[in-house]
């Protein structure tokens, strides 16, 4: 018997067991919609009262699936993966970055456990991102703060 397994089919594990969708713009949309309600709710909260929910969705999956094809072959590249490993690795090494988002619970905990200035991590993780995401993450930066 032949195995046949496609990227496609595979179900990644969330609390309901359904299919999620992370290669479609619209699919990314729903899998961010539903992070952000449940682990982000003040800036779920904020966007859609400001009418920006979707189009901040939208924009991220778009990122994501932009960054996709380059860092999937470039893990084929330099880690000798097949396509569906450098995929699977790719979805686990970027989804926090684009979609599923750091819930602000452990923010919060993170930043009263660290004797650090706050503005000196704040710096250092901005000079780390690409300008894609630092733009995203000084607008949401003027959103939380209600800028």
């Amino acid at each position: 018997m032949i195995l046949k397994i496609s990227l496609n089919s595979i179900k990644l594990k969330n609390t309901k067991m359904e299919k999620m969708d992370y290669k479609t713009v619209e699919g990314l949309m729903n899998i961010g919609r539903k992070h952000w309600k449940q682990h982000l709710p003040k800036m779920y909260k904020d966007l859609k009262k400001m009418g920006t929910l979707e189009a901040e969705l939208k924009e991220r999956a778009e990122l994501q699936l932009e960054d996709w094809d380059r860092r999937v072959k470039e893990a084929m590249e330099t880690m000798n993966l097949n396509q569906l490993l450098a995929e699977m690795w790719v979805w686990e090494t970027t989804r926090e970055i684009y979609i599923l988002l750091t819930p602000e619970r452990e923010v919060e905990a993170y930043r009263k456990a660290n004797k650090e200035p706050e503005e000196e991590i704040e710096a250092l993780r901005l000079a780390m991102m690409t300008p894609e995401e630092r733009k995203w993450e000084i607008d949401f930066q003027k959103i939380m703060n209600g800028d």
